[in-house]
């Protein structure tokens, strides 16, 4: 009986610690929403912990840190929240922002190792087919979303196998063979890191003193040095080299050169722009590089007038830099509403204007009741006081 009732109470107390453990866990959850939530609100600190409250079987209120799997269980349900009902853009902005957040840093290396597998297994079969690029494609779209925050929060490694196979596609404007010339190419550099080494001393040794020409976006072509652009050395050397894996004895700098007409532009000639940015922003226009142009003029226009102002891009933050004042990519599509706003609103002021009646003669002096003056002109004489303004 005694063993029983000890065997009885065991479990009680088991069964009890269990539903503390529940308990904390779905605090911890809740903890976890709820920091999210905060910072997309930009009501909360960047913390790298989440704290948990709970109380034990003494009923005691104690606190500890949500674990790993809690964290990751916790973003994922953020992240359906959030993302639910959002277009693709949006739903990929919300999504970097959370896997930004220092405490959410553990599932985002764990998501940044499903995308590295996800781009190093791609392959293309005896036949020609192309195998495994589902994930592939939704790192693709949330890279090219934001590839600053892309690269900040995923490190140089799968951003530069992104960056590579994102100019392939604009380059080639054919998805599908992007994606199988860039697979064979990055089996065969995965398989033989000394060749790919030996590759990117040839490539950069090309580039280093070379240059190209490049359309503005006035439409105009200019001529430029690959190092201009930090950014674009590392997209044009990596680019060399795997072209240079795909065509093993065609490798020139004309294939740089064709993804470097297609992939960037300038604005004034001397500050090298990727040409992905407008396309993000500016998706739903005929032309993103035009209009791209029209809200820098605009910006320009408002913020310094007729007087010269440097525009470059700074890939580290993501930002159109215009004279001394950085503007977040995604303000250019703000800005462009504006634009349509102000167009709109002065069309409407337009419309809203009378039609001009026939005006008066005009007559001189101070004149109140704008009737015609018939009195004989009063000559008046040099030097006299004449407050009609009448000679």
């Amino acid at each position: 009986i005694n063993a029983k009732k000890s065997a009885e109470e065991a479990e009680k107390a088991r069964q009890a610690k269990i539903a503390i453990n529940q308990q904390a866990r779905g605090m911890a959850l809740s903890a976890v929403v709820s920091k999210i939530s905060a910072n997309l609100a930009g009501k909360a600190e960047w913390s790298d912990k989440v704290e948990v409250s709970y109380v034990d079987e003494d009923g005691v209120t104690k606190k500890r840190q949500a674990t790993p799997e809690e964290v990751e269980q916790g973003v994922k349900v953020a992240l359906a929240q959030y993302t639910q009902g959002k277009s693709p853009q949006d739903k990929n902005n919300i999504v970097l922002k959370v896997l930004g957040m220092p405490f959410a840093s553990t599932y985002a290396q764990n998501y940044k190792n499903q995308g590295l597998y996800a781009i190093n297994t791609m392959r293309v079969d005896d036949k020609g087919n192309l195998i495994g690029n589902t994930d592939v494609d939704n790192f693709y779209a949330l890279h090219d979303t934001n590839p600053a925050e892309f690269a900040r929060i995923f490190g140089a490694d799968l951003t530069g196998k992104l960056t590579v196979l994102s100019s392939m596609v604009l380059m080639t404007n054919d998805k599908d063979k992007a994606y199988r010339e860039f697979a064979r190419a990055n089996v065969f550099l995965e398989a033989n890191p000394k060749v790919k080494e030996a590759y990117t001393t040839e490539v950069s040794t090309k580039l280093a003193g070379a240059s190209f020409d490049i359309t503005g976006m006035d439409g105009n072509k200019v001529s430029a040095m690959y190092s201009a652009s930090p950014e674009l050395l590392n997209t044009a050397t990596t680019m060399g080299v795997y072209y240079r894996a795909n065509h093993m004895d065609e490798y020139t700098l004309s294939n740089v050169q064709d993804m470097v007409s297609k992939s960037y532009t300038t604005y004034d000639g001397h500050n090298i722009i990727p040409k992905r940015i407008f396309a993000a922003q500016f998706p739903d226009v005929e032309d993103p590089i035009a209009v791209g142009k029209q809200v820098i003029d605009y910006i320009k226009k408002d913020k310094y007038g007729d007087n010269y102002a440097e525009v470059s891009y700074n890939s580290a933050t993501n930002e159109i830099i215009i004279g001394y004042y950085p503007y977040p990519i995604s303000q250019l599509r703000n800005q462009l509403m504006v634009m349509i706003n102000e167009d709109k609103r002065i069309e409407q002021e337009k419309a809203n204007t009378p039609n001009p009646t026939p005006t008066q003669p005009v007559v001189t002096g101070y004149n109140p009741t704008n009737n015609a003056d018939d009195r004989p002109e009063d000559l008046g004489s040099e030097g006299t006081y004449n407050p009609t303004g009448r000679r």
